[in-house]
């Protein structure tokens, strides 16, 4: 079973990652929302209600590295390993500069 994700990003000035304080104050806490929704899904094993959350994570705001990399590990538990691996790649796409770490 997984356990809640943790993360930690290093980014440079200059990364065009979109920013949390770049969203509104409503989507922001929706984000946030459906973040704890879907960890929580993950951690209770429920993989497949996690991807739909983080997805729609994902379609607020496309630049979220924390959800495409929770999302990549969900994928991966439940081995869609292509499509993990394509998470992954995005969140590096997004900010190659970026220092990214997770434990599950």
């Amino acid at each position: 079973m997984m356990g809640i994700i943790k993360y930690k990003t290093i980014h440079r000035e200059t990364s065009p990652q979109k920013r949390v304080s770049d969203l509104s104050d409503e989507t922001r806490r929706q984000v946030e929302m459906l973040f704890e929704i879907a960890q929580s899904s993950a951690t209770k094993g429920d993989y497949n209600q996690a991807i739909n959350i983080y997805n729609k994570i994902i379609k607020l705001n496309e630049k979220s590295i924390p959800a495409l990399i929770a999302l990549g590990h969900c994928y991966s538990v439940i081995g869609e390993n292509y499509k993990a691996l394509t998470s992954y790649q995005q969140a590096l796409h997004i900010s190659p500069d970026s220092q990214v770490s997770f434990i599950s």
